[in-house]
């Protein structure tokens, strides 16, 4: 069971990574620098 914590965090979550997604999208060339 989820409690209303927990589900908060969940979608604070995906937000997080829909967000980073985007900026990866963005900007491909600096993520490539940064991973190497």
């Amino acid at each position: 069971m989820f409690n209303q914590g927990m589900v908060e965090l969940l979608e604070r979550k995906q937000k997080y990574c829909v967000h980073t997604r985007r900026l990866t999208l963005s900007f491909p060339v600096t993520t490539k620098r940064r991973n190497d």
